[in-house]
């Protein structure tokens, strides 16, 4: 069944408007955040980008065996195989956000509220993996700007 543009929109626009209503009937905590720095970012989309590498080739050769030549279908398919292994992988624990949360106020959390980052956690996580390293890098040289820059500009606070 192939949803047409006004469906989609109707789609998305149901999806948001349950999401708010859940924020307003269960009344989320904020998730208690640890302070992190660039050798944990490093750490965590360090393994990201090995597991998305792992990835990207596991789906060549699991496609390659399957494909019929017709491009645009063996591209969906890639897709499909890594964002199914991507969602594998990030259900087995290999994850985004979870590594940046202060595990000493998680318990804080409602069990509901814990339970629904840890599937967000997982589909987020699941897409990152299967857009690919290359992706990751990009992400990574965004964090890596954003640190360096910071840096410098409270060195040079420090030393006006």
């Amino acid at each position: 069944m192939k949803l047409g543009k006004g469906s989609r929109y109707f789609l998305l626009w149901g999806v948001i408007a349950g999401i708010l209503v859940a924020v307003i009937h269960f009344d989320p905590k904020f998730i208690p955040f640890r302070d992190f720095g660039p050798a944990d970012i490093g750490r965590i989309f360090g393994t990201l980008f090995l597991v998305a590498t792992f990835m990207e080739r596991a789906a060549e050769v699991f496609v390659a065996s399957f494909a019929e030549g017709d491009k645009k279908q063996t591209q969906r398919s890639v897709f499909i195989a890594t964002m199914v292994l991507g969602v594998a992988v990030s259900a087995l624990g290999v994850r985004g956000l979870y590594p940046l949360v202060d595990l000493d106020q998680w318990k804080d959390v409602p069990r509901f509220q814990r339970s629904l980052f840890h599937a967000v956690d997982v589909f987020l996580t699941a897409g990152l993996l299967a857009g690919g390293s290359d992706g990751i890098h990009k992400l990574v040289n965004v964090f890596t700007v954003w640190f360096e820059t910071t840096s410098k500009n409270l060195k040079k606070k420090g030393a006006g």
